[in-house]
């Protein structure tokens, strides 16, 4: 079974050798930044001030500490909530089984958390017919350089798939294919030319975002209604963030601002990453690095349909 590590370590490896070899840098050197973007990422976590937190994701070593500390606790909570909301689950159950092809919006979608959630969920689900399941993901985030760690997942699923069900890609149980827009969801100005690329998508997932805009949940509120305007009636919305009351409020008034109709919110304490996930899998990263990814979570998730 998929690994989220391990994929992880072969972004993160690829990504660290092109800096070494682009910056003349060596191999420790970007080991140590990395470090010290995860104590930056910590503080900007547990900041508790009313607005955003700047965290420089344009800086290659700091997405590389987030890859390394974040994004495989995120894919795991993205897919237990697939797993526990009947209404989600069952949604993109249909989706693969008809169409063959589960359709994601991923705002605020920075590396391709979502893109991992989903392939993994379709490879375990034993429920499913044992033919590909397309999974086009479009990735939106503020910052342009995640495209390159969009990318790197991207490959990394292919990369597993391969080993593991061949070269084949319709003996897969899922096909990867994301795409990454440099859009910022807080402005509508930056996608009014860009009509067409909200339509059609099965699930829009808001995974951390709310969280994100702390103090600019009114400009989110104000530029998202011509988005899910777009989307088809038999879409689904959801939202994923941490447990606090703050931002489970600020998310529930976003989709009320949104009209949007709440049909299950679940809180998930303590979860801890499936087994099959093993921090070790990023081999010599945790030694070099060292320092430890996250392996739990507090979590909260609200799913929507769009208002009748």
């Amino acid at each position: 079974m998929m690994d989220y590590f391990e994929i992880l370590g072969w972004v993160i490896e690829d990504s660290l050798a092109a800096i070494c070899r682009e910056a003349d840098v060596t191999r420790e050197h970007v080991c140590e930044c990395v470090r010290k973007h995860l104590q930056g990422l910590q503080h900007a976590y547990f900041d508790r001030s009313p607005t955003t937190p700047q965290i420089p994701y344009g800086d290659p070593m700091c997405r590389l500490a987030y890859l390394f500390r974040h994004v495989a606790i995120g894919a795991d909570v993205c897919e237990e909530v697939m797993c526990q909301d009947g209404k989600v689950r069952d949604h993109v159950m249909r989706c693969a089984r008809d169409r063959k092809e589960v359709r994601v919006c991923a705002f605020g979608g920075g590396p391709g958390t979502e893109q991992l959630a989903v392939c993994n969920w379709l490879e375990w689900n034993k429920s499913l017919p044992r033919r590909v399941v397309k999974v086009s993901c479009c990735v939106l985030d503020r910052v342009p350089e995640w495209a390159e760690s969009v990318r790197g997942i991207n490959n990394g699923i292919e990369r597993y798939f391969r080993s593991e069900y061949g070269g084949n890609f319709m003996d897969w149980p899922a096909l990867p294919q994301s795409q990454f827009f440099p859009v910022d969801i807080g402005d509508a100005s930056s996608f009014v030319n860009l009509p067409g690329l909200f339509c059609g998508h099965d699930l829009y997932v808001l995974n951390y975002v709310v969280s994100e805009f702390k103090g600019q949940e009114r400009a989110l509120a104000n530029a998202l209604p011509k988005v899910f305007s777009a989307a088809d009636d038999e879409a689904l919305f959801l939202f994923i963030d941490r447990y606090d009351t703050r931002t489970m409020g600020h998310a529930k008034s976003v989709a009320e601002d949104l009209g949007l109709e709440v049909v299950n919110e679940e809180a998930l304490r303590g979860h801890v990453i499936d087994g099959s996930h093993q921090k070790e899998s990023l081999g010599l990263l945790l030694a070099d690095v060292g320092e430890s990814p996250r392996t739990t979570a507090d979590a909260f998730w609200i799913a929507c349909s769009k208002g009748a």
